[in-house]
């Protein structure tokens, strides 16, 4: 990544997500970290480290990004709602990891009712 980049540490929707903030646009490339789905930024699944993860997105809220380049949703423009919106979103992530494992644990218990 170019020297004018910086990179972040930002684990929780996995234990490796990396974040880069362009300091002169203010724009961050945020991978994974949300999805934009119907103009609605939310959590991706599947979440392995939750309290990682709500340090993560408190983290890029700090950066006060303008723009937002994400894997999936394009870019998203942030608005004067964004900390609100992340607040939410951390409000509300459980701090049980929600993967395909536990899901699928979940799934066993409830079929053979153990």
């Amino acid at each position: 990544f170019p020297s004018h980049d910086t990179a972040l540490k930002t684990p929780g929707h996995t234990p490796l997500d990396t974040c880069f903030f362009r300091e002169a646009s203010r724009t961050l490339y945020i991978g994974d970290l949300l999805i934009l789905n119907r103009g609605k930024l939310i959590r991706p699944y599947p979440i392995y480290e939750p309290s990682n993860y709500v340090l993560s997105l408190k983290k890029i809220l700090e950066l006060r990004p303008k723009k937002l380049l994400m894997a999936h949703g394009g870019i998203y423009d942030v608005t004067e709602k964004f900390p609100q919106q992340i607040e939410t979103i951390c409000k509300f992530t459980s701090q049980t990891p929600r993967t395909h494992h536990f899901l699928f644990k979940i799934f066993l218990k409830r079929f053979f009712k153990i």
